[in-house]
């Protein structure tokens, strides 16, 4: 609350799709938290219209939440780090499409 009753023109909330992944998909774990999470951007926008809301990968809530948002940033959509093999590499077509049917809708 007190970046929002600050002089802060708004949030970038990062990190949900981290959250999410924890869970599979469709699972009553995960569907909770992405309700959760929809209802907690319903409120801030409920209680601070005029601050700017902006998701970071946060396509798993979209389109639920998309009214209440005014930005999505899209990162590692297709390359990301390879941990283990110390490398960055192209996502796999797959999963790109995935990526971009869920941002589509």
């Amino acid at each position: 609350p007190y970046a929002l009753l600050s002089r802060f023109d708004g949030l970038l909330l990062d990190g949900i799709d981290s959250y999410l992944n924890r869970h599979e998909e469709g699972s009553q774990a995960f569907n909770e938290d992405q309700t959760a999470f929809v209802q907690l951007i319903k409120t801030i926008r409920l209680h601070y219209p005029q601050k700017v809301i902006i998701l970071k990968n946060g396509y798993m809530v979209l389109p639920e939440a998309a009214k209440e948002i005014d930005m999505e940033i899209v990162e590692a959509s297709y390359g990301r780090y390879n941990v283990k093999e110390k490398k960055y590499e192209l996502v796999p077509d797959e999963s790109y499409e995935k990526y971009l049917d869920e941002l589509k809708a």
